[in-house]
């Protein structure tokens, strides 16, 4: 039945005849009828007229045949899907099956039409080959194969080479189908000969699909081979992670299949990697490498190989990573091959195979013993400067008895141990170990000859205190050996200074440099700059060892053995004038000295001390030299003046204010008061309280008094006392004397005295102040009470007011205030002096105020009497007020007023 043409097809029928060659009102009709097809208003097969018309009129249009092409293969490939489901659905009809077939013969023969006249063009040919490609998937057979096969390869002869590599990817998908139908001999002789094609565009991917070919169909040889000149053509872009992929393919490969691998020198392949390894540092992976050529040798059976290569390889590496590796495969191995020859010895009685399961037992137990010093090799290997693995490698040795190997350890050791970079340990105990090792073996010149190489070969020794210890320990050898004046001599000349230094040597250039950076670091601050102090080590060693406290020491005890108490003493001398000796060291020079009554060479030992020490290290040298003078010859009075002469020198040390001047100050007063002269001690104590600390200056005084009391009698002590309060800054200590003062002039019977000691002191006495001043006001109290009179106490309480008064107003400063603090501040000042405020002026006015008359009680008519002011002062709560007109200031103001009316009247 004929389909009624539209409107709008005719429309276009209509453009079509004018002109039937014009492309698009071709493609313009075609989308027109794409959408009556969306509708259902036209047919599939209507519209497959239309597209063969087109092509009719146009064959060579690729627009139209990729439509065309497309539009089909859509169609029928949701047919084929569609009847697929119903066969699933109605088993008995095998109508569909039959439809779908045909369906496929239509594909094919409409892409055969179309690349009669499109085979140049690479999309055709990927949707033909991709249909075909789907069609073996749903049902894959020889033929199909075949007939696909036959298509790559037209499509590969039609298409230009720079777009083959839009087939190929196909053609391979392609092969993988062929392996997966046969593995027969021919047909994988196809496939490689595809590669082959393949690999002549893409080499290193071609050469490893022909590898994975081969492997798969065991032919490992030729895989190897395949994979092997992949590597050997690698080019030098081509990335190395990728040839290390390719390369442990290839190693795993060649060790799981070992048998039949003949062309490959696995070995060279595998030492080649490891020797590159080595060169570039990368040592992460090496003792894999060589358990990989371990393992190939054993796949192929040759153990002994095998063993070969675990030995050098633990040999060779330098992690314990990879010893650890190496040595757990070595075992694993050797325990596989015991096992084995255990079932073989079980099985069978012949001796030869009790030998060889003997020998694999002693294989593993050589292995196992071996292990320490294998392990120690990898360390010194790893970092040859470790001290404390060299002093292992030959404890290791000596407890295998191997005492030549182990001789030869420390030797390497020795040359191979730079002091400057070692670690875990210092260097020069491979020196002694070296030598004692000999000595024990009995070999003693060889050890004496190993300390000789030692102490002359500086360079071996990064301080001055290690090549004094190999010193010490060549010393005390000798003294093993009873050779005495030997080790002596070695001790004498261990501590002589070296004939040149570093600093003389290279004056203008190392002493310079450092001078230099002391400079600058002096000037941006500590800890900014660092400051090279190393010169060449043979210089810097030589030039530090000889000072060493070990060498010295033992030097002086070889002394007091083997020499007299003269020459003993001259080594001290040596020690102290070298710079070297400590305080301890002189104090035990002085008593080996004395000890053995030499006593004017221990002194002169003290005298070189006291001058080579600094204050205060000096202190406690001048200390013992001066008890030990006074205790030689003290009573001697022909030695006085030497002993004063000696004091004299020592307080000269000393200096201002020290603390330590108080003791020197008594021993040298006791001197003079036991030996000397008394009076001489008076001024020694004078000069001493001059110098000497505040705190400490009390202390004098005190003993100043006592000395004077006892030297001059009590009345000989005012002058003392007055110097004395003269001297004190501290108001509690002026006032302590001042009371101590007063009391020896009441035991005099000045009462008088006594009493105007007191009235002076009390104005620097704070009343308010009762922790400095209570002791003095109550002194006082008791001294009026005692030996005063109602006046007096009156005025007693009077000044006591006019004290607390002036402290009180002090910060007025008003003029007489502002002169007794003035006078209060200066240090000379005394009593006399008006110190405490009061001038000749407030005296007089003070003294005409007393000798005013007494003022009468208006209610009861009577005077008041002492006890009277005494109550009135006690029974007072608060403070009394100022009255200006009773206080000292007062007074002063009516003095002047009189003063000024006097002056008047007589003008």
């Amino acid at each position: 039945m004929e389909e009624k043409i539209g409107i709008g097809e005719l429309t276009h029928e209509e453009l079509l005849s004018r002109n039937r060659y014009d492309l698009q009102s071709w493609l313009d009709y075609l989308e027109f009828h794409a959408q009556l097809v969306r509708q259902n208003q036209r047919g599939f097969e209507s519209r497959i007229r239309l597209f063969k018309r087109a092509l009719k009129a146009l064959p060579g249009s690729y627009k139209l045949w990729h439509l065309y092409l497309t539009e089909f293969t859509t169609y029928y490939t949701q047919t084929i899907v569609m009847n697929s489901r119903d066969v699933h659905q109605n088993s008995d009809t095998i109508q569909p099956q039959n439809d779908s077939e045909s369906y496929e013969i239509k594909l094919v023969s409409a892409f055969e039409k179309a690349l009669e006249t499109m085979s140049r063009m690479p999309v055709i040919w990927k949707m033909y080959i991709s249909l075909l490609l789907e069609q073996i998937k749903n049902k894959s057979s020889f033929a199909s194969l075949e007939f696909t096969r036959r298509n790559c390869d037209r499509a590969l002869q039609s298409l230009p080479i720079a777009q083959h590599s839009q087939i190929w990817p196909m053609y391979l998908e392609l092969l993988d189908f062929y392996l997966v139908y046969s593995t027969d001999g021919r047909v994988i002789d196809s496939v490689l000969s595809v590669l082959k094609r393949y690999a002549k565009i893409e080499p290193k991917k071609g050469a490893i699909r022909r590898f994975e070919v081969l492997r798969k169909c065991e032919r490992f040889d030729e895989a190897a081979i395949e994979l092997f000149s992949v590597l050997e053509g690698s080019e030098e872009g081509s990335s190395e992670e990728e040839n290390q992929i390719i390369w442990t393919d290839l190693i795993e490969m060649c060790i799981e299949h070992a048998a039949w691998i003949q062309s490959v020198d696995v070995d060279k392949l595998i030492r080649s990697a490891i020797d590159s390894r080595e060169k570039s540092g990368n040592v992460g992976e090496i003792g894999e490498l060589w358990s990989m050529l371990a393992e190939f040798y054993a796949s192929k059976g040759d153990f002994e190989k095998s063993r070969q290569v675990f030995d050098s390889a633990l040999e060779s590496v330098r992690s314990v990573a990879d010893f650890s590796l190496l040595f757990d495969a070595y075992s694993r191995m050797e325990e596989s091959l015991l096992d084995a020859y255990l079932e073989i010895v079980q099985s069978s009685t012949d001796e030869l195979d009790s030998e060889l399961l003997k020998t694999q037992m002693n294989h593993i137990e050589q292995l196992v013993e071996s292990r320490p010093l294998l392990l120690n090799a990898v360390g010194l290997r790893e970092n040859p400067q470790n001290v404390f693995r060299w002093h292992e490698r030959a404890k290791i040795l000596l407890k295998k008895g191997r005492v030549i190997d182990a001789l030869e350890t420390y030797n390497a050791a020795i040359e191979t141990v730079d002091p400057w970079k070692c670690i875990h340990g210092r260097s020069y105990t491979l020196w002694l170990a070296y030598s004692q090792l000999y000595e024990s073996q009995g070999e003693f010149e060889f050890a004496r000859d190993i300390f000789k190489r030692a102490v002359k070969s500086p360079t071996k020794f990064k301080t001055g205190d290690d090549l004094a210890a190999v010193w010490c320990q060549y010393i005390e050898f000798e003294l093993r050996r009873n050779q005495r004046r030997l080790a002596l001599d070695l001790a004498t000349e261990a501590t002589q200074r070296p004939e040149y230094s570093a600093v003389e040597k290279n004056d203008n250039g190392d002493k310079n440099r450092v001078l230099r950076n002391v400079e600058s670091a002096l000037a941006v601050g500590s800890g900014h700059v660092e400051i090279d102090w190393q010169y060449d080590n043979e210089e810097f060693a030589s030039m530090r060892y000889w000072r060493s406290d070990k060498l010295w020491n033992l030097r002086l005890d070889l002394s007091q053995i083997m020499l007299s108490v003269e020459e003993t003493g001259n080594v001290y001398s040596e020690m102290i004038e070298s710079g070297i000796a400590s305080v301890q060291d002189v104090f035990d020079c002085v008593g080996f000295l004395q000890s053995n009554a030499h006593f004017e060479q221990s002194f002169s030992i003290l005298e070189k001390s006291v001058r080579s020490f600094p204050w205060p290290v000096s202190a406690a040298l001048w200390m013992r030299y001066l008890s030990s003078i006074v205790t030689r010859f003290g009573s001697n009075k022909r030695h006085v003046e030497r002993v004063r002469d000696l004091f004299e020198s020592a307080m000269k040390h000393v200096p201002k204010k020290d603390p330590l001047l108080k003791n020197f100050a008594l021993m040298y007063i006791n001197f003079e008061l036991s030996y000397g002269s008394p009076r001489r001690a008076l001024r020694i104590l004078e000069r001493a309280c001059v110098h000497a600390a505040d705190d400490d200056c009390s202390d004098l005084i005190s003993v100043w008094i006592l000395t004077s009391a006892s030297v001059l009698g009590v009345a000989g002590t005012r002058d003392v006392f007055e110097r004395a309060i003269r001297m004190l800054k501290d108001v509690e200590n002026v006032l302590s004397f001042t009371v101590v003062f007063s009391r020896i002039e009441v035991s005099l019977g000045e009462i008088d005295r006594a009493r105007s000691i007191l009235k002076h002191a009390s104005q620097i006495a704070n009343p308010d102040d009762e922790t400095v001043t209570k002791e003095f006001w109550d002194a006082w109290n008791d001294f009026e009470l005692q030996h005063g009179s109602e006046d007096s106490f009156r005025d007693m309480l009077r000044m006591k007011r006019a004290v607390r008064a002036q402290f009180s107003q002090s910060y007025m400063l008003l003029p007489g205030a502002a002169r007794a603090l003035n006078m209060a501040a200066r240090p000379n000042a005394t009593l006399e002096d008006g110190a405490f405020g009061l001038n000749e002026e407030s005296k007089d006015a003070n003294e005409e105020e007393m000798n005013e008359p007494k003022i009468e009680n208006e209610s009861t008519g009577r005077k008041r009497g002492y006890s009277d002011v005494v109550d009135d002062a006690e029974s007072s709560d608060q403070k009394p007020e100022i009255d200006h007109t009773n206080s000292a200031l007062g007074a002063r103001e009516r003095f002047k007023i009189r003063r000024e009316a006097q002056t008047t009247t007589t003008e």
